[in-house]
């Protein structure tokens, strides 16, 4: 619900308040200008590979977003780097079918009070998750900072860009 929230915020450009005094009519407003294009899912029992992609199949999503990579079930391996590595690989291969696939996970421990994360801060992973990611943005906060304050750090970038796209500058 806190998701779906920060949807009509951001849809509608009006404040928490706004969408709370009248959520009847906020997600009518959403749903008028969105088309119906934009869909969570919010499954509790964990959403597996299957039905995800059962869902593209039906819904032929032009962008695909998950909240959690890591906890996409129906993946199996002896260890958890390898585990990740291959859910990471089927996200890819998710993205070469039907679109681009963003894939939201957790940093580390070690990342606690870092401004600009590095691929190092990716929880649970030494490399086989960020072998598999063609673009890698880190979104760290300094304690001392404001709280609104974050660092974004692109960590890895294998995209090619355009003509206006300052190669030295691409990480």
């Amino acid at each position: 619900s806190k998701v779906k929230l920060r949807l009509y915020e951001a849809s509608l450009g009006a404040p928490l308040d706004s969408i709370l005094s009248n959520r009847a009519k906020a997600q009518a407003r959403f749903l008028e200008k969105t088309g119906g294009r934009i869909r969570l899912l919010d499954d509790g029992t964990g959403l597996t590979r299957k039905r995800c992609e059962d869902l593209c199949r039906l819904h032929k999503p032009r962008l695909v977003v998950f909240d959690q990579l890591d906890k996409v079930k129906g993946f199996a391996d002896d260890r958890d780097d390898l585990l990740l590595g291959k859910i990471y690989q089927w996200a890819r291969e998710l993205a070469k079918e039907y679109a681009p696939v963003i894939g939201v996970c957790q940093a580390s421990g070690d990342a606690e009070g870092i401004k600009y994360l590095n691929m190092g801060h990716m929880a649970k992973a030494k490399t086989a998750k960020q072998a598999e990611c063609d673009w890698i943005l880190g979104i760290g906060r300094e304690v001392k900072e404001p709280p609104g304050v974050r660092g974004l750090a692109i960590s890895k970038n294998k995209l090619l860009g355009s003509k206006d796209t300052v190669q030295d500058m691409r990480h």
